[in-house]
């Protein structure tokens, strides 16, 4: 479970070192995923709200 409060910074410096695929819509990041250089995913998420509409199955065939 994600805590209810980050160090932004910290948070902020994790994603700039994943590189990862980011999924906007309307001006807001609904999703994203990463690919490492090992070729394990680390980070693979789809915000609930856009959850079903295909946007981790394109992620996943990007990653692929």
């Amino acid at each position: 479970m994600a805590p209810e409060e980050y160090d932004q910074a910290d948070w902020r410096n994790k994603i700039l070192g994943i590189d990862p695929l980011v999924v906007i819509l309307d001006k807001k990041i609904v999703a994203y995923a990463d690919l490492q250089s090992d070729g394990y995913i680390k980070h693979f998420f789809c915000h609930a709200n856009f959850q079903c509409k295909g946007l981790g199955k394109t992620l996943m065939q990007v990653l692929h």
